[in-house]
Order: structure tokens, then C-alpha cells, then sequence
């Protein structure tokens, strides 16, 4: 339990300190500070799956329940504090009994010449990128792992974000001072690897470790039909390399190593009509491959969606998306999107209770892995909505880095009530 005191504890003394941010903030005197809104949700989550697990010491089955306030403090002159902690406990897995600070930022504004500027600071989250089936450009924050097998859940990053709105763009630069390390489950936890990460033992190829100071800068603009965005990040790399090693017990595990990379990425997507095309590539250099070889590569995401407006003479929109993922380290790739295509179908039904669905496979062009995916929300009452997604690992490959995942399909429903 002491961990979750000390991850509390520094949810509080954050807060304390960006609310000072923002009563300090250059106003004028007399500025108040004024509640604005207080809001979030909380829920329940029950998580089965079909098969019995593969690995020694994991639980079958689980169930958790999960808090997310956001809490929003505004002055009189528009500076503002966003707050918003998240706590999970979980029945099967001790590491996904965990707590964050999703947000904690203050925001300051103002104009500049011909454009304007705002400044963050704190903790936020950034998303880049425009594909659907790999953020492969989402770099910023870390990933929560534990959270959901489709790795979009994030960490809360502790940074300062510039950004300078302009005719000729947007222009954003980010300095993070601390870096987050990844989740892992535990040795109960389902959909880990066979061997569990030892994260005691974490080490860093930059001397400053969690201290080593993160750079990223973007430029994004819209021109015509087309959005699209220029950005490098220079840093410590978010996907640990993981290497064997003997725990303290002298059992088999795996360590992680953060190195340091520097990624260079382009994303687009241009809208014409019921047509959406999009690209994501990066180049990244310092990384390590699956044999531990330093080895500079290049990657992208790129594909369509076309959306059926009205179908069958109702409210429903039906979206038809397909994509092409490409990793030129082949079968040396850290990730399992090194030659695969992606496919799925998006049903809104536009009804009042904001009925949704979405499901697809990805299938990989050099193996025999397929992982199938379903994703549905449907709201109950103003209050109360109800989500169900799964995955399943078909015919796993024993050379896929999914390989340890084949008797882990899921399927997880959760009920959600927004304050």
C-alpha cells in the first residue's frame, strides 16, 4: 500500500504547486480565482478470458474499478489549472492497482506579433498521429501498458509545452525534465510476456536516467484538402529493450534498458469528399532491434477510410478503413506491424444514445498471426454507459514478438457513470 501513498502524495504536492502556477501567474492584482467545473467518471470493469493461462502463476480472470476525476480552476483573466488523477484496483493483477496524474497543467496565453501564443505547464498529454490500427508517430507520453491491451492508454508527462498559433501554422516545442517508465504486469497478470519484467532492475543508457532532460519540436498546418504535421523528438526512447537477467531470488527474468533515439515523422491525412487518406512514417535512430543491434529504420502507417453517409435511409454512418503497416527491420522488429494489413469497419448509428462500433484484424503478410478486434460503447442514461471491447489472437506465429500472448484472447465490458 505504501506505493499508493506516495503516488498521492505526489498527485497532492503537484497540484498544490500548479495551482500556485496559476495564482501567481502575471494578472492583474485583483484577479480571482474561480471554481469552473468539476467532472469525471468512474466505473466498473470485468475482464474473462475464454483460455486457461499459459504462463506459471497467472490468474484467470479479473475484475477492477477504476476513478478518473478532472477538476478545472479558472482566474478572471483565462489562465487556468486542469487536474485530473486516475486510480485503478484490480483484483487479478497487482501492478494494474496503480495511480497516475493523467493532467495536472496550468495554461497561460496571450498574442505575439501576428499570432498567439499558450504555454503548459506540468503534467499533460500529447497525441500525434492520424492511422487507426499503430499510433507508430506517438511518441510524447508513455504508454500504461497494464491498462488495455490496445496501448493507448497513457502516462501523464511531466512537461512544458510551448506552442504559437499563427496564418503560416502552428509551432510547438516541448522540454520534458522526467521521464515515466512503462508498466508491466506483474507475475499474475494476463497478456504479459512469458518472463516477467523485472522493473527493480531498470537501467538507462544516458547517464541521468529518469533526470535526462526529453526534447521534441512540431510544426502542423492545413493546407487545401490536406492537414499535416513535421516533428522530431530527442530522447529517451518510451519501449524499453528488454534482456535476461536473474532476479533477486535467482528466477529468470527480463530487464528493461532505455536508450536514447531521436525520431524524425511526418503525418497526413487529406479529406475529399467520404474520403479520408492517411500517412504516418517516422525515422528513428538509436534504437535497438530484436537481436540487441543498434539499428536506424524506417516505418509507416498509411491507408483509407470511405464513410457511408445515411445507410439504408437511416441516421447511421458506416466507415470502411484500410491500412498498410510497414517496418523495414522485417523479422528484427521490436514491435509485431513489421509487413501486416489492417482492416475494420466503424458503425455510428447517430442515436441518442450515441451507439458505436468498431471491429477489424490485423493480418500479418509474412506469418500466420491474426488479431482480430471489437470495439462498442452505448450510453444507458445521461449518466451511465456501458463499453465492451475484445481481442483475439489467431494462429500465432511462433516467430511473432505476440507469440507468448496466443491463449490470452479477452474480452472486457465496463460500466461507466460520468459526473
Amino acid at each position: 500500500m505504501s506505493r499508493y501513498l506516495r503516488a498521492a502524495t505526489g498527485v497532492l504536492v503537484s497540484a498544490l504547486a500548479l495551482a500556485g502556477i496559476v495564482i501567481a501567474a502575471p494578472t492583474d492584482a485583483s484577479a480571482e480565482v474561480v471554481f469552473s467545473e468539476l467532472s469525471g467518471e468512474f466505473g466498473v470493469e470485468g475482464r474473462w478470458f475464454p483460455r486457461s493461462p499459459l504462463h506459471d502463476g497467472q490468474t484467470p480472470n479479473g475484475a477492477s474499478f477504476f476513478v478518473e476525476p478532472e477538476l478545472y480552476v479558472e482566474n478572471e483573466n483565462g489562465y487556468g489549472l486542469t487536474l485530473t488523477p486516475f486510480f485503478r484496483y484490480d483484483s487479478a493483477d497487482p501492478n494494474r492497482t496503480h495511480a497516475d496524474l493523467r493532467e495536472a497543467y496550468a495554461l497561460l496565453f496571450g498574442e505575439a506579433g501576428d499570432g498567439e501564443w499558450e504555454l503548459r505547464l506540468g503534467f499533460d498529454k500529447v497525441f500525434w498521429g492520424v492511422a487507426e490500427s499503430h499510433h507508430l508517430i506517438d511518441i510524447i507520453n508513455q504508454t500504461d501498458v497494464i491498462e488495455d491491451p490496445d496501448q493507448e492508454e497513457k502516462l501523464g508527462q511531466p512537461m512544458a509545452h510551448a506552442t504559437w498559433l499563427a496564418d503560416f501554422g502552428v509551432l510547438e516545442a516541448f522540454v520534458m525534465p522526467y521521464f515515466r517508465e512503462r508498466t508491466f504486469q506483474a507475475r499474475s497478470g494476463r497478456l504479459r510476456n512469458t518472463l516477467v519484467v523485472d522493473t527493480d532492475q531498470t537501467a538507462y543508457e544516458s547517464a541521468a536516467g529518469q533526470q535526462h532532460v526529453d526534447w521534441a519540436a512540431r510544426y502542423s498546418h492545413t493546407v487545401d484538402i490536406f492537414d499535416f504535421g513535421l516533428s522530431i523528438f530527442d530522447g529517451t526512447n518510451r519501449a524499453p529493450t528488454l534482456t535476461l537477467g536473474l532476479d533477486r531470488g535467482g528466477s529468470l527474468v527480463l530487464v528493461p534498458t532505455y536508450d536514447q533515439v531521436r525520431q524524425y515523422s511526418l503525418d497526413m491525412q487529406a479529406t475529399t469528399g467520404s474520403w479520408l487518406l492517411k500517412l504516418e512514417a517516422a525515422w528513428r535512430d538509436g534504437e535497438k532491434d530484436r537481436a540487441l543491434i543498434e539499428d536506424d529504420y524506417g516505418a509507416l502507417v498509411a491507408g483509407v477510410e470511405y464513410s457511408f453517409y445515411g445507410v439504408f435511409d437511416s441516421d447511421a454512418d458506416l466507415g470502411l478503413i484500410g491500412e498498410l503497416l510497414f517496418d523495414d527491420r522485417d523479422d528484427r522488429a521490436t514491435n509485431p506491424f513489421e509487413n501486416d494489413i489492417f482492416g475494420a469497419v466503424r458503425l455510428a448509428l447517430n442515436d441518442v444514445e450515441s451507439t458505436e462500433l468498431l471491429a477489424g484484424v490485423i493480418r500479418d503478410l509474412n506469418q500466420s498471426t491474426s488479431t482480430a478486434f471489437v470495439e462498442a460503447n452505448r450510453r444507458i442514461d445521461d449518466n451511465w454507459s456501458v463499453g465492451l471491447e475484445g481481442t483475439a489472437f489467431l494462429n500465432v506465429d511462433d516467430a511473432d514478438v505476440q507469440f507468448p500472448l496466443r491463449r490470452d484472447n479477452v474480452l472486457e465490458l465496463t460500466a461507466t457513470y460520468n459526473f
